[in-house]
């Protein structure tokens, strides 16, 4: 099984996964604030448990898991310059499943998932920017009519009149 956990707002939650029981094991780790994908995302390094009811690391977050019969799991950082987006995890019913795995592929694509991903944040980011901008640019008029009324009828200089109508 596999899920992709990222960060919104600053709050890890699962964006993909391939079963529910995915989705279940990531959120137990969000809720106890520790875990195999979230120390990948803090420190970007691969973290891998190779049996659930053996591992001295994560041991709340290993139990649980270990009771949905997840008994191995490995998690690879989703790096774009040096700063983790989130983590790519997999998930297995076998102990020991990720021992031979060559580990290259899959962090190859977690690499250039990364990279989409940071690409996806860059246009979300400037589509926002120019959604502001455009809102800026719309009540500007309406500020400067405001300005106009506030300086005539008070005798305000332009500054005055603006001061005013952010004190509101």
């Amino acid at each position: 099984a596999v899920g992709v956990t990222l960060f919104v707002d600053g709050k890890a939650t699962t964006r993909a996964a391939t079963g529910g029981q995915v989705y279940e094991v990531d959120h137990y780790q969000y809720d106890l604030g520790d875990g195999p994908c979230l120390s990948t995302v803090s420190d970007g390094e691969v973290h891998e448990i190779q049996d659930m009811a053996e591992s001295s690391r994560w041991q709340e977050f290993c139990r649980h898991a270990d009771a949905r019969g997840i008994r191995s799991s490995i998690s690879f950082p989703l790096l774009v310059r040096d700063r983790a987006l989130g983590a790519l995890n997999f998930y297995s019913h076998a102990t020991g499943a990720f021992q031979e795995v060559d580990r290259g592929v899959p962090f190859a694509f977690a690499a250039q998932a990364a990279v989409a991903l940071a690409n996806a944040e860059a246009y979300a980011a400037s589509v926002a920017l120019a959604t502001q901008l455009g809102e800026a640019l719309a009540s500007r008029g309406v500020i400067d009519q405001a300005k106009g009324i506030l300086m005539a009828q008070q005798g305000w200089d332009e500054q005055e009149a603006f001061d005013a109508l952010k004190a509101k």
